[in-house]
């Protein structure tokens, strides 16, 4: 029975022994990662919103290629005026509009700078979609991991129980010392379910992030830390999120351009066609000629303050999105930098924490002698249980924030 049971107890080093085994299932955890982020992207209600409001911009663009409505007039003189050829009956006209020279191409290129902002949203939002699935496949695991912690754990105190109730035959342990396993092992059972059901709660957040119903979400058994930190880092001048604001600054740029096309005059070609009656008993030369009048006009803005209005504005969209992409910029830097310092505070408390394992392997050795010499204090065994898990979940938090940190840092450096 001992025998049996110090086994058991030691096949924890195995399993940390294998933890340190576990690089070799990197690659193969960061395919199955990629490919969710993958799904993500494409289910996305989001993106494709985006995507829609794109093509909406696109279709702008076939809007300005056509003028403006084509003005036909048609009128009966009730009273006839007279002139030396005829009386004048009806009139018809038509009036085409144009606007100021090369406004169309300046439109047109306010709109295709839209589009290209509307790019970096597009990017900008998959990124994030990427970060937030990538966050919540490691909480998953994190949870999955707690899971089986307590479930070993609770196995570990059903092995101590059994020893506790021989003991109890042999007067090498009490009845209280029964209990206080079994109070233990409930605890342990009550904090296993309730993770349990935070798995099922993320599980649907990342079923959601992915836009599906049952997704039978595939976990690592284990999940080990790389062998090193990342320590090439990009300016964030060049992130996605600060170099948006080059593209905004562009548009208004560009809205600009038309504000100062649409101040220019527009112009207005035209054609009146008057029929006019022959004048009775006359012979003279165009008697009865109808009259065709083409017509030219011009529209001018001469007291249209709107215009200066709308470049004053311009000028202070600019300032904003400028000093928005300042602000944007020295917050990636400063949550990068944050991001980096917190995963090196995680391996540091990892690889305490897988030291601090070890030790405790060894105390439970330790107790074990101790019983085989019929002297097991009980006390010190829910001692070292506690001890012995608070430090399992420590590694697999510190595993979770180390990952944690590395999608944000992927993120913040692009």
């Amino acid at each position: 029975m001992n025998k049996i049971n110090i086994k058991k107890l030691r096949l924890r080093n195995i399993f940390l022994y294998l933890m340190l085994l576990a690089g070799s299932l990197y690659d193969l955890q960061a395919q199955q990662l990629e490919q969710y982020i993958k799904l993500a992207k494409e289910q996305s209600p989001e993106i494709k919103a985006l995507e829609a409001q794109k093509e909406q911009l696109s279709e702008r663009i076939n809007e300005l290629n056509t003028l403006g409505n084509t003005s036909f007039g048609a009128g009966y003189f009730v009273s006839q005026p007279e002139t030396r050829t005829g009386a004048q009956v009806a009139k018809l006209s038509v009036q085409q509009s144009f606007p100021w020279f090369g406004s169309f191409k300046t439109q047109k290129k306010y709109i295709n700078s839209l589009v290209e902002t509307k790019n970096y949203d597009i990017a900008i939002a998959k990124n994030k979609l990427a970060l937030a699935v990538a966050t919540n496949y490691y909480d998953l695991y994190m949870l999955k991991d707690k899971t089986q912690i307590y479930l070993k754990n609770i196995a570990l105190i059903d092995s101590y129980e059994a020893l506790a109730l021989k003991g109890v035959e042999t007067n090498q342990a009490s009845a209280v010392d029964v209990l206080k396993l079994q109070m233990k092992r409930k605890e342990l059972i009550s904090k296993k379910e309730q993770t349990q059901g935070l798995f099922y709660a993320k599980s649907t957040a990342f079923s959601n992030l992915l836009n599906q119903e049952d997704l039978l979400i595939e976990l690592p058994d284990t999940l080990s830390l790389p062998k090193e930190e990342l320590t090439d880092f990009n300016d964030p001048k060049i992130h996605p999120e600060v170099l948006k604001y080059d593209y905004v600054i562009s548009s208004i740029e560009q809205e600009e351009k038309v504000n100062r096309k649409g101040a220019n005059p527009n112009i207005g070609l035209g054609l009146d066609y008057v029929f006019v009656e022959e004048r009775p008993g006359m012979v003279m030369d165009d008697n009865g000629k109808d009259i065709i009048m083409p017509m030219v006009n011009i529209s001018i803005p001469i007291f249209n303050k709107k215009y200066k209005s709308i470049t004053a504005q311009n000028n202070i969209k600019v300032q904003e999105a400028q000093q928005q992409q300042e602000l944007q910029k020295n917050l990636i830097d400063t949550q990068l930098s944050q991001a980096i310092e917190e995963q090196i505070s995680a391996r540091i408390t990892y690889q305490n924490q897988l030291e601090n394992l070890n030790y405790a392997e060894q105390a439970q050795q330790i107790l074990l002698q101790q019983y085989q010499n019929g002297i097991l204090q009980y006390n010190d065994v829910l001692d070292i249980i506690e001890l012995q898990l608070t430090m399992e979940l420590s590694l697999t938090e510190a595993l979770n924030n180390y990952y944690r940190q590395q999608v944000t840092i992927n993120y913040l450096n692009q």
